[in-house]
């Protein structure tokens, strides 16, 4: 098991090598192409303009695409006499019986419905043999009880449905919602219906103030005339 695992990785190692080279081999053959675009528009710019393109640099540059061109089919192909890496485990590792998946073996909504029928395998259920590989019998089944456990205290119910109970209480909180929001609805309305006849009262008495003035500036004025004029009432 060890060697299937150091295998694994030597592989994954040699995968990994591989898809670097080969994005850096495309990242190369674009930006040739791009040089090559660019050189083979100036070239007929030059030769629009009726300048001559020089001979040798079109061969260097047809020199140059071929070397590398053959630099990029040699492969190289590690020895197969290469030493494996040597794995280490911690002591926490150790103690794991269960490997920790990057990804889940079973969808979590189909877990988070099901964990709790969860059970050991028995004889009497049909088996002819019952094997563990870890922990034997009881052990396995207080491991699973715990691991139930652990779950109903983190996991998500999915499946629980409001009894008839919770449906008549819950009616009858809207209902009672309803008519406080109704209220409350009436309350404000006449508050502010209060500070609109108060705003229109005063703008009245204020308007009525303003039209006494006028009026006593008025009969001051004509006063103040008449005494001018030596008749007075």
């Amino acid at each position: 098991r060890k060697k299937m695992a150091e295998k694994r990785a030597k592989d994954a190692e040699k995968a990994k090598k591989k898809a670097e080279k080969e994005r850096k081999r495309k990242l190369e053959e674009i930006k040739k192409a791009q040089e090559k675009a660019k050189k083979e528009a100036e070239r007929k710019k030059a030769q629009a303009e009726g300048k001559e393109v020089p001979e040798e640099e079109e061969k260097k540059d047809e020199e140059m695409e071929e070397a590398e061109e053959e630099e990029e089919e040699v492969v190289e192909e590690p020895a197969d006499d290469e030493e494996p890496p040597k794995v280490t485990l911690t002591d926490e590792e150790k103690k794991m019986s269960f490997r920790k998946a990057t990804a889940p073996d079973v969808a979590q909504f189909a877990l988070n419905t099901s964990f709790t029928k969860f059970s050991i395998p028995e004889k009497d259920e049909g088996f002819d043999d019952v094997k563990f590989e870890w922990s034997k019998g009881a052990k396995a089944a207080d491991y699973l009880k715990k691991w139930i456990m652990d779950r109903k205290q983190t996991s998500r119910v999915e499946d629980l449905n409001p009894s008839t109970w919770f449906k008549g209480k819950f009616q009858a909180w809207q209902k009672q919602v309803q008519t406080w929001t109704r209220k409350q609805a009436e309350y404000k309305a006449k508050v502010q219906k209060k500070a609109q006849e108060k705003v229109a009262k005063a703008h009245k008495k204020a308007q009525a103030e303003r039209v006494a003035e006028m009026k006593k500036k008025q009969k001051e004025a004509k006063i103040a005339k008449l005494k001018a004029d030596g008749k007075e009432e």
